[in-house]
């Protein structure tokens, strides 16, 4: 009935809190973790954070905190973590809807990202970048072209604090050599 509220519970498991990492692994990052209910993602209407703590047990896996940069393809390639591994000679390649998604840390503004593309790029090729702040809902913040090929060109942005940072082919094929994130 309109106006009608009840108290609604439910546990959240580790599964619910797992990513796939760069090791290939299904892990549980430490980190806190908003828990949003709402009517859609534009309207939501109660929030509370919990925060999963280092060195906690899952399966008999440690869960280790990164310090450094992770990435995923979609789809899944074993090529996307060679945007960071400092060789210009290794590459990840993307076609249209393909992306590299980069779990980064929420208390981080960032307001540019630095992409070297290796030959072999179409330069007419097209991409997005896009940040997200939870929920998996992604907003695209820079529209472009590539325009050098071997050497870091940066793109900038309105600063923003953000969980994931995403690149997305929108046309053409993109071989990404490196990307670097506030450097």
């Amino acid at each position: 009935m309109p106006g009608e509220e009840k108290e609604v519970a439910f546990v959240i498991q580790p599964r619910d809190l797992q990513l796939y990492n760069i090791d290939e692994e299904w892990v549980v990052e430490p980190g806190d973790f908003r828990v949003m209910v709402g009517a859609s993602s534009e309207d939501i209407r109660l929030q509370d954070v919990f925060t999963v703590v280092e060195n906690a047990d899952i399966k008999g896996k440690s869960i280790q905190k990164s310090e450094e940069l992770r990435v995923v393809s979609t789809p899944f390639s074993s090529t996307a973590k060679n945007v960071l591994d400092n060789d210009f000679s290794t590459y990840w390649e993307g076609k249209k809807n393909d992306c590299l998604t980069f779990p980064i840390n929420s208390q981080q503004a960032i307001d540019y990202i630095d992409i070297v593309w290796h030959e072999g790029t179409d330069l007419n090729s097209t991409f997005e970048i896009q940040l997200s702040s939870g929920g998996g809902q992604f907003l695209t913040v820079y529209k472009g072209k590539p325009s050098r090929i071997n050497v870091p060109e940066k793109y900038a942005f309105k600063e923003s604090m953000a969980t994931d940072l995403r690149i997305i082919v929108d046309s053409g094929v993109l071989k990404i050599a490196e990307v670097y994130i506030n450097r």
